[in-house]
């Protein structure tokens, strides 16, 4: 079932990052800036930690998950640091929303094409 959850993932956040890009229209809004960034974030969740995940439940008990040394010490980082990133960027998804509908008229002041790239 994860093999096939990461190869859906990764097709489908392809297609919605060269979507989002190759759109003039959208390119710099700040919205699509963070939707290219958590779309970013979740193809390397399924297209690195969804696979390792899977051969670890495929190979129950050997040791580094029946890979080397190096790679077991990588792992908790990509896992980890990506669902870190996944939700750092849903919350500033959420903070923009919230700007937009209390505090519209300071939207642009704060999310602008110059400070979601920072952010």
């Amino acid at each position: 079932v994860a093999t096939i959850f990461a190869s859906i993932g990764t097709v489908s956040n392809l297609l919605t990052i060269f979507a989002l890009i190759n759109s003039k229209r959208l390119r710099w809004h700040p919205t699509t800036m963070f939707l290219v960034s958590l779309s970013l974030s979740d193809l390397i969740f399924s297209a690195y930690n969804l696979p390792l995940t899977a051969r670890r439940f495929f190979h129950r008990g050997c040791e580094f998950m029946c890979l080397s040394a190096e790679a077991c010490k990588y792992f908790p980082f990509f896992f980890f640091g990506n669902l870190g990133a996944s939700v750092y960027t849903m919350a500033l998804i959420a903070v923009h929303r919230v700007f937009g509908v209390f505090m519209g008229k300071y939207l642009n002041d704060f999310f602008n094409a110059k400070t979601v790239p920072v952010m």
